[in-house]
């Protein structure tokens, strides 16, 4: 009696070192989903991503869960499976050694076959459907911030970088989001300084423009008052050309005066010589007339 409860004794904490692995895997898997949105509610209490992330450890331990992982959801149901097909096929050997007749034996095959598979069927569902659910756990666990990260990645080359989400995690893939985070806060710093930049250098080409028009203004200006310059200069010129035809005609009329007039003192010249002849004859009729008398 105290063999057999010994035995039993062993069994159940052998299959229970074999279950508290795996259910332990769930455990952890469960904890860390909500810690994760633990991070997000710390985010949303006013601290930036960067002081999330430097609050956060950095471990690169993935490696070592990987193998862990894939031990306790490969290998633990293997063993409980065999160690229930073991205690299975033990139990029913054990009824039929009871039942010692081979005819009671050949009755009771069919009966103990039949409830050895219900029992391990069961068993076996239970430990694999653990199982299961084990690894699609991890998988979320590894998934979905490689999924968040993707469409972060879409909203980054669409050019969406007004609101950037932090994306917890763990290990390796912790350390990728930290550094995905950083880098689209800096990309929006960037994008913020060049957004002011370029306003800048729009208001200086505005003004510029504005310069360049009033210059041109002041270019057309001068351009009109060196046309009437011009315009000036022109008719000072055919007003000079005038002048000049008249002081030809001028002088070629002074010459003509000149000549005329030298013509007309040698006229003047022969009529006073005329004029004295003639009073000489006057004079001499005048004698002659007051001797006649």
């Amino acid at each position: 009696g105290m063999g057999l409860s010994g035995e039993l004794t062993l069994r159940v904490a052998g299959l229970g070192s074999l279950f508290g692995p795996l259910t332990s895997l769930m455990v952890y898997g469960l904890v860390t989903l909500r810690a994760r949105r633990g991070v997000l509610w710390v985010a949303d209490q006013g601290l930036t991503h960067a002081q999330v992330i430097a609050a956060l450890p950095r471990r690169s331990r993935i490696r070592a869960r990987l193998v862990a992982f894939t031990a306790i959801c490969v290998v633990t149901p293997a063993v409980l499976c065999a160690q229930v097909v073991t205690a299975l096929s033990e139990r029913v050997f054990t009824r039929l050694l009871e039942a010692g007749s081979p005819d009671v034996q050949g009755v009771m095959v069919d009966a103990l076959r039949l409830e050895a598979f219900t029992s391990s069927a069961v068993l076996c569902a239970v430990v694999f459907g653990l199982a299961l659910a084990t690894a699609y756990l991890g998988g979320t666990l590894l998934g979905r911030p490689m999924r968040e990260l993707s469409g972060e990645a879409r909203r980054i080359a669409a050019g969406d970088l007004a609101s950037p989400q932090l994306v917890p995690a763990e290990d390796e893939v912790w350390a990728v989001s930290a550094a995905f985070t950083t880098m689209r806060t800096h990309l929006a710093d960037v994008l913020a300084q060049l957004q002011r930049a370029g306003a800048q250098i729009s208001a200086t080409t505005e003004e510029i423009l504005s310069t360049s028009g009033r210059y041109e203004e002041g270019a057309a200006e001068q351009a009109s008052s060196l046309d009437e310059t011009s315009a000036t200069t022109e008719e000072l010129a055919r007003s000079a050309k005038q002048i000049a035809e008249n002081a030809g005609s001028v002088a070629e009329i002074a010459m003509r005066t000149l000549a005329a007039a030298e013509g007309g003192q040698g006229s003047a010249v022969s009529f006073l010589d005329a004029m004295s002849r003639m009073r000489q004859d006057n004079h001499a009729i005048s004698s002659a007339v007051a001797r006649l008398n």
